[in-house]
């Protein structure tokens, strides 16, 4: 029997069936869904705080003329702007509601062609979405030694 000809056609159960699966497969679509529309959101939320360190970290310079700036220059500033030093560095991601981020600033000498050049390594930590999200820069900065 020629199956285009025949008068059989498909039963409830089988469109039940279908229906149930095509169910199942759009909700794993969905989730997946929204959780990347979540995190295009949350992306974009980190990339505006990180432009927000980086604005700090570019005043700092400016300021200072891009001047070679001591240690307690870098403190004071960052302290100014609401950030809390910390002492270690495991310290940095410590939730404080006080304070926009937190900083952690330490002696570094790297080698460029040859030449030493003292300073300072600053790692600037934000926080944002109510402590649950950071954004973190860190940056060379020269130092006045």
């Amino acid at each position: 029997m020629n199956p285009l000809k025949s008068n059989k056609g498909i039963t409830l159960v089988e469109i039940i069936i279908a229906i149930a699966i095509l169910g199942i497969i759009m909700v794993g679509i969905l989730g997946m869904f929204n959780i990347a529309v979540s995190e295009v959101f949350t992306s974009g939320s980190r990339s505006e705080q990180t432009m927000d360190i980086q604005k700090v970290i570019d005043e700092l310079q400016t300021e200072n003329d891009w001047e070679k700036l001591d240690q307690s220059e870098i403190i004071a500033f960052l302290n100014a702007k609401s950030y809390y030093r910390v002492t270690d560095i495991s310290q940095l991601k410590t939730f404080n509601a006080a304070y926009e981020g937190n900083y952690f600033v330490t002696q570094k000498t790297i080698t460029k062609d040859g030449y030493n050049v003292t300073g300072y390594d600053v790692t600037v930590l934000k926080f944002f979405k109510n402590g649950s999200r950071t954004a973190q820069l860190t940056t060379f900065i020269m130092g006045d030694i």
